[in-house]
C-alpha cells in the first residue's frame, strides 16, 4: 500500500481543485485522506460562529495523520498546526490571499499584515510551496530555499464541449450572441456587474446566460425578471455545464480590478480555462494581459460590453483549440513535487 497523503481544504467538497489532487493521487497508488470543515457551531452571530468553527478546524486538522499534507491557503491559520507539530507539508497557493484581503475587502492595514505574516510563516516551513500561476511563482521566486513549482489550475480531460441542440431546445435564435457567466454568485466574483452586462447587451441581438447559486442570488432573480433576454439557470450540476458554453458565444470572468490582478490567468482561474478549452472567446475583467482573453477596463464597462457585442469576435486563438489539460500538464507538475517531498530523507526544516 502506498504512502498516506492528507488533503487539508477548508470547504473540500466545493473546491474543484482540491478534489482533483485527491483523486489524481487515489490514482496513482497513495492513500488519501480528505479533510474539509465540519462546522459544528450553527447558531449565533455570523462572526461568533465562524471564529469557532474556525477553532474547531484548527484542532480538528490538527488531528488527521498522514506522511504528508497539502494544504490550500485559505484560511492558512487553520493549517498552523502542521508547522508547529513539525509535520511535513506541501503549501499549495492558490490565492494571493492577504492581497486579496486588503484590496478586495477593505480589511484594517494592521489585519491584512497579520494575514500576511501567517501567510509566510507558513510557507516557509512548507517542504515545497505550489501555485496556480506564473505571477504568483515569481513572486517568491528569491526564495531559494525550497522547491516552488507551478501546478496549473487547468481542466480535467473529461471536460468536453458538445453541441446537444440546447439553443434550438430553448428557442434561441443561431444568429443571437450568448455571453455566459458561470460561477458562484457573489461579489467577489462579480455579480454585482451582471446588471450592467444585461443594460448593454438590451439593444443587441444578445442574451446574457447565468449558471450558479449563492448569496447574490436575488440581485440575479430581479434582472433575469426585468430583461427578457437574461436567463439564470440557477445551479447546473457539472457534467451539464459543459453543454452550456457549447451553446454559448462568449465566456464573461467578471473580477474586480486591484492589485491582486496580476496573479489572475487562465493558469489559474478554472472557469477561464474551461470557456479557452470549448474553443470560446473570453471576455474578462480583473485579470492579468493574456493574449489569450479581451481583457476590458471596469470603466465604461457597458459601453465596451455594447461594442463587443456588436461586432464578430471570431474564435479562440488556434493554440488553445488544444488547451492544455490538467493530466497532461498539471499532474503531472503535482505528483512531481509529491514524490520528491515525501522521501523519508526529505528535510522540510
Amino acid at each position: 500500500m502506498g504512502r498516506t497523503v492528507a488533503v487539508l481544504s477548508y470547504k473540500f467538497w466545493i473546491h474543484p481543485r482540491a478534489v482533483r489532487i485527491a483523486k489524481t493521487l487515489a490514482r496513482h497508488g497513495y492513500r488519501v485522506r480528505a479533510w474539509g470543515s465540519r462546522d459544528p457551531v450553527k447558531r449565533g452571530p455570523r462572526f461568533l460562529r465562524g471564529l469557532l468553527n474556525a477553532i474547531f478546524a484548527f484542532f480538528d486538522a490538527a488531528m488527521v495523520r498522514a506522511d504528508l499534507y497539502i494544504v490550500e491557503n485559505v484560511p492558512d491559520p487553520v493549517y498552523l498546526s502542521l508547522p508547529l507539530f513539525r509535520r511535513k507539508y506541501i503549501y499549495d497557493r492558490r490565492s494571493p490571499w492577504a492581497v486579496e484581503l486588503r484590496e478586495e475587502f477593505r480589511l484594517p492595514g494592521i489585519v491584512a499584515k497579520l494575514v500576511e505574516v501567517v501567510e509566510r510563516f507558513l510557507m516557509k516551513h512548507a517542504a515545497a510551496v505550489i501555485t496556480v500561476s506564473t505571477p504568483m511563482l515569481l513572486q517568491y521566486s528569491h526564495w531559494k530555499s525550497k522547491p516552488m513549482v507551478l501546478v496549473p489550475n487547468y481542466p480535467e480531460e473529461e471536460f468536453t464541449c458538445r453541441d446537444t441542440g440546447l439553443r434550438e431546445k430553448l428557442g434561441v435564435s443561431p444568429d443571437t450572441k450568448v455571453f455566459i457567466f458561470v460561477s458562484r454568485l457573489s461579489k467577489h466574483e462579480g455579480v454585482d456587474k451582471l446588471p450592467i452586462i444585461a443594460k448593454a447587451l438590451e439593444k443587441h441581438n444578445a442574451e446574457l446566460w447565468i449558471l450558479g447559486d449563492g448569496p447574490g442570488k436575488r440581485l440575479v432573480e430581479a434582472i433575469a425578471k426585468r430583461w427578457s433576454h437574461v436567463r439564470w439557470f440557477g445551479w447546473v450540476p457539472r457534467n451539464k455545464v459543459p453543454e452550456y458554453i457549447a451553446a454559448a458565444n462568449y465566456g464573461l470572468v467578471l473580477l474586480d480590478e486591484t492589485k491582486a490582478s496580476i496573479f489572475y490567468s487562465h493558469e489559474g482561474i478554472l472557469k477561464l480555462g474551461e470557456y479557452l478549452k470549448c474553443g470560446k472567446p473570453v471576455i474578462a475583467t480583473g485579470v492579468a494581459p493574456s493574449p489569450y482573453i479581451i481583457v476590458i477596463s471596469t470603466k465604461n464597462l457597458s459601453e465596451q460590453i455594447s461594442r463587443l457585442a456588436s461586432k464578430d469576435l471570431g474564435a479562440s486563438p488556434p493554440s488553445l483549440r488544444a488547451f492544455p489539460s490538467w493530466e497532461k500538464t498539471s499532474s503531472i507538475q503535482l505528483l512531481n513535487i509529491i514524490e520528491l517531498v515525501i522521501k523519508p530523507n526529505f528535510n522540510s526544516f
